[in-house]
């Protein structure tokens, strides 16, 4: 028996009254209208089961294998054959039966119009006339400069029928649209084609070619456009899928329903089909929609055209609007569609419809365009290296000058945003439509202006939100260059010897200003020979660490406390110093002694101490290095040391590997305010070349002795008092014999 010939068969025990052989007069129009109004209107019985496995007869078919689940289909349609009591009889016809393709046939012939759109920036309108002019004899754009462009306006121009080929278009109207703003659309509407079958193929491939029509026009049509007719879309932004560029509107014209859902009194059957033409375009989508999840055309009733059922985003009057949800710019704030699908009724009120959708589809590109502006403004550039800020000026200025113009040009399509609000960005005869979609994200904004209007606030809040962060950073480099430009009005004039390194040494001079005179810091850089060592020198320079009188009294407080803390404050103490009556040590215990409040009386030269049991001896000096000088003091004096009840030896700083030295080498408690971390030493600091701060130093080792070319038993330091500098501190910053010294050393 021929397949084909298959669903003729029925046995002799299934033909009764109510189960005739499923004949259609009308053809196979009728035969489908039954399929669908039954799997419509029969719930819980086993026949609803048997029609839903019908719908889904070919769903592996694909356009290299369709031909071998024929047998499956054929099965599945015994199955919507059997019996069907009670509800009517359909008469007989021969000659008229029915193909599971023709319907697939009929439903891609609705794919009626493409309409592509882009926006074009206005100053990109002449060469587009230019182009249309020299192509289709006549100009695009057309605006209305009697309006200013903040507020909104309708100007349009045609030019019909433009002489542009592309396959499987039957024609293409290019349309200008400008609303508002510094921008205007342009339209594409391509009128497809459908119905030009392929001869000697198969209808499967017929299929699968019909089924993907939007696409291929859409990827012809985008390969032959000019670059004239290039905008935003194909020139500067870009979509996640990178699979098209231009936004789209696909249109099927589905407006004859007689093929599909209406009954003919010539049938015999007597069914309840949907009524409105809303119902119908439901019906329409709940049984037509999608691929698979591997993108294989699959021909069954609630796949077949390419969206699906739980995005339906909105009814316009008789057109019900769904839109393929597709992640929308790569640098977007949120997924925003870019696809959109028009089951239309009204051929006069589409392009209406369309004029007035781009109008707030390129409202929040607008604002996405802003906000990609906004997010490359970056002040924290101007801030990395201040001593150059005044270098970037000019640049800084220009981006000032850019946000500024980005603000204006924000206020202006906000205040738009807000008149669209106070329409309540509604279209002309739109209904909300609550669906999936909007139900599963759990939000109540149920139609397609609700989710331009919440698109377009959330852009709005982003741009406010890095709008007040850029003018926060703006203030503070703005800031900075005007402490610059001070700076630099009060810019001493330098030896024009060290013109190479000026800018490092009016930072310097700048710097020091108030501790070491100009003179001496110029003098002192004639101890090195080249550019490079004198950068270097300034550097080490910029990382001495400088401690004043007054910033050395808390040091000297706080070393007190300790003490006390220690001993108790009953303790009986006696204090002197280290060192000779000029060095730091006497320095700091003068200043120990008027802050701490302690009685003159108590203070003695090392040299008149008298010995006594009941006494404690604290011992003050500035500064603790290595700890070997004050291990050789203690070595040499410890016959007088070991006097007294106890011996302290207190300084406001100290370094760690000195501290250690000296409790290990006597029986002394050491008490120190601040530690000085090793990370402190020239070959560990941070923003100095190690490497090339050693190689430096070694260079000078002929004319600063190994003891102290990097300070007392190598300490590595730049550290000084304002009175004193620690020979601990690297030799080049005070060593005086054959050397030029920054700081005396007393």
């Amino acid at each position: 028996m021929e397949k084909s010939e298959k669903i003729k068969e029925l046995s002799e025990e299934e033909k009764t009254e109510h189960n005739p052989k499923l004949f259609v007069p009308s053809g196979m129009m009728e035969a489908m209208k039954t399929s669908q109004a039954l799997a419509k209107s029969i719930s819980g019985s086993g026949i609803l089961k048997s029609i839903q496995a019908s719908q889904n007869f070919a769903k592996s078919i694909s356009e290299s294998g369709v031909l071998k689940q024929l047998s499956l289909a054929q099965s599945q349609m015994d199955q919507l054959l059997s019996p069907m009591k009670g509800l009517g009889y359909i008469d007989h016809n021969p000659q008229d039966q029915f193909s599971p393709m023709d319907l697939l046939k009929e439903v891609s012939k609705k794919q009626s119009k493409l309409i592509l759109f882009d926006i074009f920036p206005i100053s990109q309108s002449e060469e587009i006339d230019a182009y249309c002019q020299a192509n289709f004899g006549e100009t695009l754009f057309f605006k209305n400069d009697s309006r200013a462009k903040d507020s909104l306006q309708q100007s349009m121009k045609t030019i019909s029928n433009a002489n542009m080929t592309i396959a499987r278009v039957q024609r293409i109207d290019i349309h200008s649209a400008y609303h508002f703003g510094d921008y205007f659309t342009i339209l594409f509407e391509c009128t497809l084609n459908p119905q030009n079958d392929e001869t000697g193929e198969s209808d499967q491939k017929i299929l699968n070619k019909r089924h993907s029509i939007f696409d291929q026009v859409q990827t012809g049509f985008e390969a032959q456009l000019p670059n004239e007719l290039k905008g935003i879309f194909t020139k500067e932004l870009y979509f996640d899928s990178g699979k098209h560029s231009m936004p789209s509107i696909k249109v099927y014209d589905i407006r004859d329903y007689s093929f599909f859902f209406e009954d003919r009194k010539s049938s015999g059957l007597i069914l309840n089909g949907p009524g409105t033409n809303r119902e119908k375009a439901e019906d329409f989508v709940n049984h037509l929609s999608d691929l698979d999840d591997k993108g294989t055309i699959i021909y069954d009733n609630s796949k077949f055209l390419g969206f699906r059922q739980e995005i339906l985003f909105g009814v316009i009057g008789k057109d019900l609007i769904i839109s393929q949800i597709n992640e929308y710019l790569q640098d977007s704030s949120k997924p925003i569609p870019y696809k959109y699908v028009i089951l239309n009724f009204n051929e006069e009120k589409l392009l209406p419809f369309c004029y007035e959708f781009v109008s707030k589809y390129y409202l929040f590109i607008a604002f996405e365009l802003l906000l990609l502006k906004i997010k490359g403004i970056e002040y924290s550039k101007f801030m990395t290296v201040k001593d150059d800020i005044l270098d970037k000026k000019d640049s800084f200025l220009e981006e000032k000058i850019n946000l500024t113009s980005l603000v204006d040009q924000f206020e202006m399509y906000r205040q738009i945003y807000l008149q669209f609000i106070k329409e309540e960005f509604l279209f002309e005869n739109e209904e909300a439509w609550t669906y999936n979609y909007f139900a599963k994200s759990g939000s109540n904004r149920d139609s397609i202006s609700n989710y331009f209007q919440d698109y377009n606030q959330n852009v709005v809040d982003e741009f406010n939100r890095k709008n007040k962060r850029l003018m926060d950073k703006q203030k503070d480099v703005g800031d900075l260059i005007r402490h610059q430009e001070q700076l630099k009005a009060n810019q001493p004039v330098i030896n024009p010897l060290f013109k190479e390194v000026e800018k490092e040494l009016v930072h310097q001079i700048q710097k020091w200003k108030d501790t070491i005179d100009k003179n001496q810091i110029e003098a002192w850089l004639y101890n090195f020979e080249t550019a490079e060592d004198k950068r270097i020198a300034l550097n080490l320079l910029d990382k001495l660490q400088h401690v004043s009188s007054k910033q050395l009294i808390p040091g000297v407080i706080a070393t007190n406390h300790k003490i006390n803390s220690l001993l108790g404050d009953d303790a009986e103490k006696v204090y002197s110093a280290i060192g000779k009556i000029t060095s730091g040590s006497h320095h700091s215990l003068r200043i120990f002694q008027e802050n701490c409040k302690l009685p003159e009386k108590a203070f003695t030269e090392f040299s008149k101490l008298e010995q006594t049991k009941e006494k404690v001896l604290v011992l003050f000096d500035d500064f603790i290095g290595t700890g070997k000088t004050f291990i050789k003091f203690y070595e040499k004096n410890k016959a007088i040391l070991k006097g007294f009840k106890k011996v302290v030896y207190a300084c406001p700083f100290a370094f760690k590997k000195g501290v250690n030295y000296i409790q290990e080498k006597s029986e002394v408690l050491v008490v120190y305010s601040q530690l000085i971390p090793e990370s402190q030493q020239v070959d560990q600091m941070e923003g100095l070349d190690s490497d090339k701060v050693i190689k430096f130093i070694d260079k000078y080792k002929n004319r600063i002795p190994d003891q102290y070319r990097y300070g007392y038993d190598e300490c590595k330091i730049v550290f000084t008092f304002e009175n004193n500098i620690p020979n601990n501190t690297i030799g080049l910053f005070w060593y005086s014999e054959n050397w030029i010294p920054l700081l005396q050393r007393k």
